[in-house]
């Protein structure tokens, strides 16, 4: 840890004098030996987690650790790229960091072997490290552990060991006490000796650190107040170094703060230090470690009113008024619990269910998804699940916080923000949850009634108990309300439409609207009837007309039951086409990364998705099915294709196969061609052109003709017009009429005339779809590459050279 301030032997001696002025005079006057030896041990043992030695010389077993993997899987997210010599050292570094304060639990009692002495202890005497090691251990990891956890782990004295007098007890609540707040104040130079300062070079935060404390002289204590000071002044270069220093006060202020108020709420003695002189302002603070060429002014960033910010952003400011957009967002939480519990247990890859209800009940009508995910513990729900911004999965402490935690999942939410955006369906929410090692009995019920007041978490009910792992959401929905609301094309209104009764096969239509990729089962219910809104990654199975309903928004008609005029089979009899060529798209590495369609000339108007974790990202024109994407942005509502212009070619040959073996009309071909063309697509048995006989020519056809032939005419088929007004009829009957009258080449080809073709722009082709073009490349390579064109009227004559 060579970018850490110095964590040597003088940090553990300048605790010791440290402790001694902190507890004062009337502290240390009623400490017994066993006390002083207990402490002296914790110093020592406190931050020895952070040594090559206390993993036995190897970081082999850390390497093993699930902490590890999702360390290392979390700095890959963070930064691709990087080689695995530089995430190896990243997941180490982060590893150790968080976890050697608990590391030390065992030091104090662990044994090293030695070649030749046998096995060394830290504490050689046997009676002494079994009376007292343990206990030596939890004192020093304690200053890693929340001042709650302290008071409930040291809550009892310990005796004597036998044979020791009956007052040499050890009060191991204010040996706790006093070594964090030791360690927290120990701040001063001798902590960033400047000369070791160059040899180590820190960078980024880790220079701020150094450049602050190397500027702090000895700590004093004046009156009930520790004082930190600077010998010299930070000029405006360092002004991060001292804004950080200040933050780091403040938090030293807090822990003695706190405190002091644990040993005065259990009746303790308390310490003469109990807060740090100057923390209350930055003003202040400038007066015992001054500045230059600049003042510190309390104008930090602030959240004045955090219940709005995040009504919000998580709301109608960042998603519109489209209230799908939080259904979508609590299936996706949903979704990532069930995966996550499905890879620790080693479930198939379909396996989990997710249900959702819209109901009325005696307190109004509510929305409620039901999952069968790993749940969630009192951690999770106290630090993570209401972390306004802090994704649960971007944090390290994720494979503490959730008991078997695989490190190799990779969930869809990662804002930590999508979850708030249940407040724009109500005020009030209701969580249930049972964590996956936990028993029905300890399922926990967390009521939130309105952002702005305190959340509640309770123990559940015997009614409101899970019989199954996974967390239950409700919200109950806002009062609907008069007059039009802007709704973009495509949502509903979830309320309103809550109040109408809805039937549980139209709640299935909008759950699979917002997540037609899905790989878990979704179950619809309403008051008075279910139905399935899809099965895990049925989207890969589903015909050309379900797939088309699936795509497309939904009206609020298409909603209601029993609508049979309105299935896309029957409205768009050509849906039922696509299925020839409609397929799934693999990587090169075999990974599905989407099913899609060609459109072809007589396709209904189409649309295609981009899905990340199998919801809705955004719709895109131009192409037919859904595409998996990455990197989704903040309202979710774009993303970036998983498939590369590369994926894209190989399936627009794959296309062009399909389809040529599908449409026996060999005249519409030329439309499809300019598509698979826009992909930078192999064309293969699809028809370009005839001849003067009427022979339709695929590719190959035609380069064998040409190579036989020194001159090529390429013109449009004038008898098909495609739809062209009045004029240009009058105008194709002349040219034919002009054409009787001229010279042939010695090889005619007819194309038929089809508009030019560009992939959408969100597939990243820049390739351009011309038949007529394409044909001439054709001509051209037949030759050699050379040729030379005339062109009259719509005719190109090419000839050899």
């Amino acid at each position: 840890m060579r970018q850490f301030t110095v964590h040597d032997m003088s940090h553990v001696d300048a605790l010791w004098d440290l402790a001694s002025r902190i507890a004062g005079e009337g502290v240390v006057a009623n400490f017994t030996p066993t006390e002083a030896f207990v402490l002296g041990g914790a110093a020592i043992v406190h931050d020895l987690g952070l040594s090559a030695a206390a993993y036995q010389g190897t970081y082999d077993q850390i390497r093993s650790s699930d902490s590890y993997r999702a360390a290392y899987a979390l700095a890959a997210r963070r930064a691709e790229g990087q080689d695995h010599r530089d995430l190896d050292h990243s997941a180490l570094g982060e590893v150790i960091r968080v976890e050697h304060a608990d590391k030390a639990i065992d030091l104090a009692t662990e044994g090293w072997d030695h070649p030749s002495a046998g096995t060394l202890y830290l504490i050689e005497s046997v009676s002494l490290r079994t009376a007292y090691g343990w206990l030596i251990g939890r004192i020093g990891a304690s200053h890693g552990w929340s001042s709650d956890k302290v008071a409930a782990e040291f809550h009892q004295e310990v005796n004597q060991p036998s044979g020791f007098p009956p007052s040499w007890s050890v009060d191991p609540l204010k040996l706790a006490c006093l070594l964090r707040l030791a360690d927290a104040a120990h701040l001063d130079g001798s902590r960033a000796p400047r000369l070791l300062r160059v040899a180590r070079n820190p960078e980024g935060t880790a220079a701020l650190h150094w450049t602050f404390q190397e500027h702090l002289q000895g700590v004093s204590v004046s009156g009930d107040r520790i004082r930190f000071s600077a010998g010299e002044p930070l000029a405006l270069a360092d002004a991060p170094a001292w804004w950080l220093g200040f933050d780091m006060i403040r938090a030293v202020d807090e822990e003695f703060r706190s405190v002091d108020s644990l040993l005065a709420d259990l009746g303790k003695q308390r310490f003469q230090v109990n807060g740090v002189l100057g923390a209350e302002s930055p003003a202040r603070f400038a007066n015992n470690v001054p500045t230059q060429g600049w003042t510190p002014v309390n104008a930090q960033i602030h959240v004045a009113d955090v219940a709005t910010l995040v009504e919000r952003l998580g709301g109608a400011h960042l998603y519109g008024f489209d209230t799908t957009a939080a259904l979508r967002e609590l299936i996706q939480n949903s979704a990532d619990s069930v995966r996550l519990r499905r890879l620790i247990e080693s479930r198939p890859s379909d396996w989990g269910d997710i249900k959702v209800t819209i109901d009325q009940g005696s307190d109004g009508a509510f929305l409620e998804i039901t999952d069968t995910g790993v749940g969630m513990t009192d951690p999770v729900i106290g630090d993570h699940l209401l972390n306004f911004g802090g994704s649960l999965w971007n944090s390290v402490d994720v494979a503490k916080l959730i008991p078997d935690f695989d490190p190799d999942f990779r969930p869809t939410g990662q804002f930590g923000i999508g979850f708030f955006s249940i407040f724009m369906l109500g005020q009030r929410v209701r969580i249930t949850t049972r964590p996956r090692a936990a028993g029905p009995d300890e399922t926990k019920v967390l009521e939130i009634d309105q952002l702005s007041r305190r959340p509640v978490l309770r123990q559940a009910e015997t009614t409101e108990r899970l019989s199954e792992p996974g967390t239950q959401v409700r919200v109950w929905l806002r009062k609907t309300h008069d007059g039009p609301r802007p709704i973009k094309r495509g949502s509903v209104d979830l309320p309103r439409w809550a109040s109408s009764g809805p039937a549980a096969d139209g709640l299935a239509r909008v759950c699979a609207f917002v997540c037609p990729a899905l790989d878990c089962r979704i179950q619809a219910e309403t008051s008075d009837s279910e139905a399935t809104a899809l099965r895990a990654n049925d989207w890969l199975q589903i015909s050309a007309p379900e797939l088309w309903e699936r795509v497309h928004p939904p009206t609020l008609m298409s909603l209601e039951p029993h609508i049979p005029d309105d299935e896309p089979a029957k409205k768009y009899p050509s849906l039922a086409k696509l299925d020839a060529w409609l397929t799934v798209i693999k990587n090169d590495a075999g990974h599905i990364i989407g099913r899609a369609a060609i459109p072809a000339v007589d396709t209904p108007r189409v649309s295609a998705i981009i899905a990340v974790g199998g919801l809705r990202s955004h719709m895109a024109e131009g192409l037919f099915g859904i595409f998996l994407g990455q990197d989704p942005s903040l309202s979710r509502d774009s993303a970036s294709l998983v498939a590369t212009p590369s994926d894209l070619r190989r399936w627009a040959n794959d296309q062009a196969i399909r389809y040529a073996e599908a449409e026996e009309q060999a005249g519409k071909h030329s439309y499809f061609a300019a598509s698979v063309l826009s992909y930078g697509g192999d064309l293969g048995p699809l028809k370009l052109c005839r001849d003067s006989n009427g022979t339709w020519l695929d590719e190959e056809q035609l380069s064998v003709k040409v190579a036989d032939s020194s001159s090529v005419e390429i013109s449009p088929d004038l008898d098909r017009p495609q739809g062209d007004p009045a004029r240009k009829v009058e105008k194709a009957k002349r040219a034919r009429a002009n054409r009787k009258h001229k010279t042939a080449a010695d090889l005619q080809i007819i194309f038929v005339r089809t508009p030019d073709a560009l992939a959408p722009p969100w597939t990243g082709s820049g390739h351009r779809g011309d038949i007529r073009a394409h044909l001439e490349s054709i001509v051209r390579r037949a030759w050699g590459g050379g040729a030379v064109v005339n062109q009259d009227d719509e005719r190109y004559i090419l000839s050899r050279p």
